[in-house]
């Protein structure tokens, strides 16, 4: 009884104390955009917070649920973001004449996604590593993760002003596709059987299979009401285009 007692209180107990990233968060992100300029001032809770992510140990990484488990890796995905923006802040455009990307854009920063490596439960590991070795695998099978993680860029999800947490996760997320797809990032309408959406439903289109038969129909279930009857029209149309993707630093300063 004892041991089955443990093991439920730990399916809801998340990994790490969030208390100081919650702080930060409130703080410091409004409509889904970062004061950086602030936060570089004051980056302590964020630098307390990524130490209390890397001791969390692997055994016990492994032996907690898997929404704990997920909430841990989406939130160590966008406070090492965080980090990674605030340690090129402001941010510099590099790469020369063939880097199209915007100047004020993590894309700047070479290796942000394959080189830098971030100490976490799973090992030192990139941000690639946890997004598509990790929270895109078998082992988790949650495709509403792409609604949580966040690039640092006005193109993707909102950044939510809160951390996911093990007892609200899949609510959190839900929330979070709803937002989106309420917002020119996520979908357009272009007609009564035309859409836009996101590339993110082009780039991870196989992630949406399982559960809702195609990314589409991700799409039509989190679409904003009004615009439900436009999604079914263009998915029997087949008139689907995807909305270029917005690559600009979601930062407050430049906020448009």
């Amino acid at each position: 009884m004892l041991a089955l007692g443990f093991a439920l209180l730990l399916a809801g107990t998340d990994l790490v104390d969030d208390t100081a990233y919650r702080e930060v968060l409130a703080a410091h992100v409004k409509d889904a955009k970062v004061d950086y300029v602030a936060l570089q001032k004051d980056r302590a809770k964020l630098d307390a917070y990524l130490k209390a992510v890397s001791a969390v140990s692997k055994d016990d990484f492994e032996k907690a649920s898997k929404e704990a488990r997920a909430a841990y890796l989406v939130n160590a995905y966008n406070a090492y973001t965080l980090e990674s923006i605030l340690d090129n802040y402001p941010i510099k455009k590099s790469g020369g004449f063939f880097n199209t990307a915007p100047e004020n854009s993590i894309k700047q920063i070479t290796g942000v996604w394959t080189s830098k490596k971030h100490k976490t439960a799973i090992g030192v590991v990139s941000l690639d590593n946890i997004e598509h070795d990790n929270l895109r695998t078998k082992s988790y099978e949650m495709p509403l993760v792409h609604m949580g993680l966040v690039c640092a860029s006005k193109g993707c999800p909102p950044l939510r002003a809160e951390p996911f947490t093990a007892d609200k996760l899949v609510t959190q997320m839900e929330d979070q596709a709803k937002i989106y797809l309420a917002s020119p990032y996520g979908l357009v309408v272009d007609g009564k059987d035309s859409i836009k959406v996101s590339m993110i439903f082009k780039w991870f289109a196989k992630d949406f299979t399982k559960q809702y038969g195609d990314s589409l129909g991700f799409v039509e279930k989190y679409a904003p009401a009004d615009k439900v009857d436009a999604v079914k029209a263009a998915r029997k149309a087949g008139n689907i285009g995807y909305i270029e993707y917005d690559w600009s630093l979601n930062d407050q300063k430049s906020a448009s």
